[in-house]
C-alpha cells in the first residue's frame, strides 16, 4: 500500500480554507487506496480542550506535535523552539515507521523540516506567498512595540518560506498570479506545478427557495431582503470594510459577515456608528458555513489580496453569483483566472461606491441574476475536483 504524508500547521477540527483542503485531499487519497498520515500541530482554535497527540479520524492517521510546553517564565518567549523540536521528532518518526513515498506540505516550516529529516519527495503546495500575503500593510495596523513585533514576525516568516522554497522537491500553486509571486522570490530548478483545488459539490449544493426561507427563519436572517454573504478572516486584506461602507447606500439588502479576527471590533463599531445593526449579521467563526451559502443571494469576494479563494468555489457550488473587485495593481487576486467577465460581476474600481453600484445593478437585473446563478453551479462541478488535484500532485514527480 502506498503511503502519503500530508502536513501543515492545522487540521480539523480547526476550520479554514487550508484546513479544509487538507481534509479533502486526505479523503481523496484514501479513496485511491493509499495509507494517509497527517502531521499537524495540536493548536485548537475551536475550544480550549487539548487535542489528542494521535487519533484515527475517518481512516486518516492524525499525528499532532506539541505547541504547549511547561517552561520557566524566562524561557516562554522561546517556546517556539521546543515546538520545532517536537515537529522534527514527529516527522523523523513518521519517516522511520512509514517512509512515505510522497509528502504534501501546506506550510513553510513543515516543508523545510520534512526535507531536514530526509523525507523522499516533498511537494510544497503553497497557501500563499508570505512576502505579499503577510505584509504589515495587509494586516491590522499596529503601533509602538506591537508594530515592531509584527514586522519582526513578518521578516522571520519570509525567511522561513525562502528556506521552504529552496528545499522542496516541487512547488505547486493554484493560480498564475501566485506563480508570478513565487517566481519573483525564488526560481526553483524543477518546473512549478500549476493546478486547481477542488470543492465538495455534494456538501455545497443549492437548495429550493422554500428551504432558503426555513434556514433564514432559523438563523434570524430577514426574509424580505437580498442577502449578501462574506466569509473569511477579519483582516484588512479581506476588504470587508468596503462592503460595510457600500451597504450604507443600498436599500433592501442584508449582509452576513461570517468569521472573526483582528478587525472584528472595528467592523462592529462601524456598524453601530452608522446605524447598520438591522442590515448586518455577525455569525462569528462557524464550523459549517454551508447553510449560510445556501440561504444567500450573492457572494462578495472583496479581498484586495487572495492567492485563490476557496470560499469562491464553495459559493459557486451553491449556485451563488460572485461579485468581486477586478484584479489590478491594488487588487492582487486570482478571481479573474477562475471566472470570466460573463461568469461574475467584476467591480472595476477599488471603492465602496463602485461596489455599491455593482450590487445594485445585479439585483435590478433578473436576467443577469439568473444567468449567473445557473452557470455558477456548472462551473464548480466541471472545473474543480479534489480527486483530480490528488492525482496531479501524486504524478508530479
Amino acid at each position: 500500500m502506498k503511503s502519503i504524508l500530508i502536513t501543515s500547521n492545522a487540521y480539523f477540527p480547526n476550520i479554514g480554507g487550508i484546513e479544509n483542503s487538507l481534509r479533502y485531499l486526505a479523503s481523496a487519497y484514501l479513496k485511491m487506496g493509499y495509507r494517509v498520515d497527517v502531521v499537524i500541530s495540536d493548536i485548537n482554535d475551536v475550544t480550549d480542550q487539548p487535542l489528542a497527540q494521535y487519533e484515527l479520524l475517518d481512516g486518516v492517521h492524525i499525528h499532532r506535535y506539541r505547541t504547549r510546553h511547561d517552561l520557566p517564565s524566562l524561557l516562554l518567549p522561546f517556546s517556539g523552539f521546543w515546538s520545532l523540536k517536537s515537529l522534527y521528532v514527529l516527522l523523523k518518526r513518521i519517516k522511520c515507521e512509514q517512509d512515505p513515498e510522497l509528502t504534501i506540505s501546506r506550510y513553510h516550516t513543515t516543508t523545510w523540516l520534512s526535507k531536514l529529516v530526509k523525507l523522499d519527495y516533498v511537494v510544497y503546495l503553497l497557501p500563499g506567498v508570505v512576502k505579499f500575503q503577510n505584509h504589515p500593510d495587509r494586516l491590522s495596523k499596529q503601533h509602538g512595540l506591537s508594530k515592531l513585533k509584527q514586522y519582526l514576525r513578518y521578516r522571520y516568516h519570509v525567511w522561513l518560506q525562502q528556506n521552504a522554497l529552496r528545499n522542496a522537491d516541487k512547488l505547486a500553486v493554484f493560480s498564475n498570479n501566485m506563480r508570478d509571486q513565487v517566481e519573483s522570490c525564488y526560481r526553483h530548478p524543477a518546473p512549478l506545478l500549476l493546478t486547481k483545488p477542488g470543492v465538495d459539490t455534494e456538501r455545497f449544493s443549492p437548495i429550493e427557495p422554500c428551504a432558503k426561507l426555513v434556514w433564514r427563519k432559523k438563523l434570524a436572517i430577514p426574509l424580505d431582503k437580498n442577502i449578501l454573504l462574506c466569509i473569511g478572516r477579519f483582516v484588512r486584506a479581506k476588504g470587508f470594510i468596503y462592503v460595510l461602507e457600500a451597504i450604507k447606500n443600498i436599500d433592501n439588502v442584508h449582509l452576513i459577515l461570517a468569521g472573526g479576527g483582528e478587525e472584528e471590533q472595528l467592523y462592529r463599531n462601524f456598524v453601530v456608528n452608522n446605524n447598520l445593526q438591522d442590515k448586518v449579521t455577525f455569525t462569528g467563526v462557524i464550523q459549517n458555513p454551508t447553510q449560510y451559502y445556501q440561504l444567500s443571494d450573492a457572494f462578495i469576494m472583496s479581498s484586495t489580496y487572495e492567492p485563490l479563494g476557496q470560499t469562491i468555489l464553495e459559493a459557486l457550488s451553491c449556485a451563488l453569483p460572485i461579485i468581486a473587485f477586478k484584479p489590478s495593481d491594488e487588487v492582487i487576486t486570482a478571481t479573474a483566472e477562475l471566472l470570466s467577465d460573463d461568469e461574475a460581476v467584476f467591480v472595476q474600481k477599488l471603492s465602496s461606491c463602485s461596489l455599491a453600484e455593482s450590487i445594485k445593478e445585479l439585483f435590478i437585473n433578473p436576467v443577469k441574476m439568473k444567468s449567473l446563478t445557473d452557470i455558477s453551479r456548472q462551473i464548480a462541478v466541471e472545473r474543480f475536483s479534489w480527486e483530480r488535484l490528488a492525482q496531479r500532485l501524486d504524478s508530479s514527480e
